[in-house]
């Protein structure tokens, strides 16, 4: 019997390795240029698709076509 004691009497530490901060900074800067570039790759997707719906706007200096039977 145990009398509410655990039986197993092993190392109970946990070793576990800690990076250094040099490492942890390349990797934080490596992560920013990764969310980066693919923030820049979705800007540059999202732009394409809106545009392909956007109608063009009709500014001074544009030649138009009017036909006649619609002018009063």
């Amino acid at each position: 019997m145990n009398y509410g004691r655990h039986s197993w009497k092993g190392n109970l530490t946990v070793e576990m390795e800690i990076p250094s901060l040099e490492e942890l900074l390349k990797k934080m800067k490596t992560t920013r240029e990764e969310a980066r570039t693919a923030m820049e790759k979705t800007k540059d997707k999202m732009k394409r698709q809106y545009d392909k719906r956007r109608q063009q706007v009709i500014t001074n200096g544009h030649l138009l076509f009017v036909m006649g039977a619609l002018i009063l």
